[in-house]
């Protein structure tokens, strides 16, 4: 059997790890910085990646948006919709010139 010692310092974890009170804890200060303005909205499923950029470019970045992130991730969605457009591309050169090279008929 456990000590009574024991069981009161369990009791007293558990209440300091329950689910509610972290809960309220985070709302708190998350209705904290929205007062103050300081929360930004973060699409679901993200990751927080950390990415260093010449001073040069930086300032470029800040001057063409107040939001970073969104513009940073804005730039590198269109990167990545132009390389697989770049390689549906090629592919679709490449089964031309197949099926071009094979006099019409087809395989």
């Amino acid at each position: 059997m456990r000590s009574t010692k024991g069981s009161e310092r369990l009791v007293r974890r558990r209440r300091r790890l329950s689910p509610a009170r972290t809960t309220k804890k985070l709302s708190l200060k998350a209705s904290k910085k929205a007062s103050t303005g300081t929360t930004k909205a973060v699409p679901t499923g993200t990751k927080k990646v950390i990415v260093q950029f010449p001073e040069a470019l930086l300032d470029e970045i800040e001057k063409l948006s107040s939001n970073r992130s969104e513009l940073i991730r804005t730039a590198v969605g269109s990167y990545v919709a132009k390389q697989k457009k770049a390689k549906l591309e090629q592919e679709l050169a490449e089964d031309y010139q197949t099926y071009a090279g094979s006099d019409g008929e087809l395989l």
